[in-house]
This record gives C-alpha cells, structure tokens and sequence, in this order.
C-alpha cells in the first residue's frame, strides 16, 4: 500500500523530540567523525527511542538554487534511490520518507520523491509499504495528486497525524 501522513509538526521535532536526545547527539558525532557525504548519499543512524523504527536514513542533498534545477531534481532522484537500497540492505519492509524541504518546489519534491518510489518498487518490489510524510499541505497535496498519477488513486491513504504517529 502507499499512503502518506500530513504532518502538523516539523520532522526534526519527531526525530529529535520523539527520538530522544540520542539522535541529535549521533549526528552532531558523525559530522565530528566523519568525512561530510556527498549530495546524493545516505547515511544511516540507530533510531534512537522511536521504538517501532529500525533506522533513520538521511539523504544528503542540497539547498535548491535556480538555475541548477535538473542536476538538484537528479540529486533528490538519487539520494532517495539510495536511501530506499539502503532500507532494503537492512531488511526494512516498511519505509517512511518525508519531504524536502530545503528550498526545493513542492511540485518537484513529490513528483520526484514519487517518481523514484514507484520505479524501485517496480524493480525490487522490497517493501509492504510505503509512507510518505510532510507538514506542508501543498506537498501533501502534490503527492496525492502524483500518487494517484502512478499508482491510482484507489491504492491511496491520507492520515493526519502527530509526530508519534509515524512510530507507532
């Protein structure tokens, strides 16, 4: 099934608030640790106490600029390609994805977001679902209206939800 959750509050307060401290403080280490990811990678992390959560996989990507629209759009298509491998890599079945952000337009972000779900579940057919979360009613929106485009709108859920929605 694919559905998506409106949000009423950030992802950052779920990761951070729901999550625990836990999470803040790993990845404040890893920056201190590691070599900084390019835009396209992911980088995987323990979910802290989001109990119903095996992982939570950032995507790296950039802040959108006009005039580099096709590389930043092929950028979020990669980056969500990989975090899903990466889901699939540690035998996740269920997978939550929220939206950009970062400047990116709402329209770009759930087209995109979309096109590269649907085309890794065609090839892999991993996961038993699919959620896809934002707080802005206009990127819900876009990806009802994408969802529905790729997959009909019959197979569609929409949720209101809190940030603990997702956890459990």
């Amino acid at each position: 099934s694919y559905g998506f959750i409106k949000q009423q509050y950030s992802l950052s307060e779920v990761f951070f608030v729901t999550g625990g401290k836990e999470i803040e403080e790993q990845c404040r280490s890893y920056v201190k640790t590691n070599s900084k990811p390019m835009a396209g990678q992911c980088v995987t992390m323990s979910p802290g106490s989001l109990s119903n959560c095996v992982a939570i996989i950032y995507a790296v990507i950039e802040q959108w600029v006009t005039g580099k629209e096709k590389i930043l759009q092929d950028t979020l298509y990669d980056a969500t390609w990989n975090s899903l491998k990466q889901s699939v890599q540690g035998k996740m079945l269920v997978v939550a994805i929220c939206g950009v952000g970062l400047g990116f337009p709402a329209n770009v972000t759930a087209a995109t977001l979309v096109d590269a779900v649907s085309e890794f579940q065609t090839e892999s057919k991993e996961f038993k679902e699919i959620v896809l979360i934002d707080s802005s009613d206009q990127v819900v929106n876009h990806f009802h209206e994408n969802l529905g485009r790729v997959f009909g709108k019959n197979k569609l859920s929409i949720h209101d939800g809190k940030p603990q929605d997702i956890t459990t």
